[in-house]
């Protein structure tokens, strides 16, 4: 009896510790270092989340209206409940496991969607055990939008937030027709003026990403320049 009486009271307190783990608030804002932003670290707002909603958080996936699988993934709130982050251990994260996965059936994008690619993997991987903060930071020095590169600049930045749904293999089903993944398809919408109306968010054209935050000033200013200088397959 005496073995039992001590051992319920820390039974219960186990269990009052694991529902306190789970039901911990967090914060729903960034939480501003103050700092220049480093790159050793990955900010939440600017490196993680621009990853998920170009490639999970449209409609039939994970975002808010359609939640498949109870999966949300538009928010920090949302994707480190709801993936089930566990801070400091990819491995024991759901959304860890399944970006990773290499069986077509359970990875995540599914096919015919493409996987996410290895520097994409290493920033959520990098970000989970940096203890999957939300984090920002203040960007150093200004915006350089002189000589914008094709391949440098404007590739990286339609792979993050546009790819997932405009890549060559899905842009039929889910990029309304329009395909980003190459030089002549993206020259061709860039000439046309639905690159730069989409992500600036202008008035007649359909916001993207679909369903995201719209991308940093910065990166719609390059994109900008590169079209103003005819679009070069720099």
């Amino acid at each position: 009896m005496p073995t039992r009486s001590l051992f319920l009271p820390f039974f219960c307190l186990l269990l009052f510790a694991v529902a306190c783990t789970h039901d911990q608030a967090l914060p729903e804002d960034p939480i501003d270092t103050g700092l220049p932003c480093s790159p050793d670290v990955v900010y939440f707002p600017l490196d993680v989340l621009p990853i998920l909603e170009g490639n999970c958080a449209f409609g039939g996936c994970h975002d808010a209206g359609t939640r498949a699988e109870g999966v949300q993934l538009d928010s920090y709130v949302n994707v480190v409940t709801t993936g089930e982050v566990k801070p400091g251990k990819p491995q024991n994260s759901e959304l860890y496991e399944v970006i990773t996965e290499t069986n077509n059936d359970k990875r995540m994008p599914p096919p015919p969607y493409a996987p996410l690619s290895d520097a994409q993997k290493a920033i959520i991987e990098k970000w989970i055990l940096q203890g999957a903060k939300n984090l920002t930071c203040t960007p150093e020095g200004s915006c350089n939008t002189t000589n914008v590169s094709f391949a440098a600049t404007v590739v990286p930045i339609l792979e993050t937030g546009c790819l997932g749904c405009h890549g060559a293999e899905v842009y039929q089903i889910a990029g309304d027709g329009i395909n980003l993944s190459g030089y002549d398809a993206v020259k061709a919408v860039a000439q046309n003026g639905k690159l730069f109306g989409s992500i600036n968010h202008s008035s007649g054209f359909s916001p993207m990403p679909k369903g995201g935050s719209k991308l940093p000033n910065c990166q719609i200013n390059q994109i900008k320049s590169w079209i103003d200088a005819g679009a070069p397959n720099n």
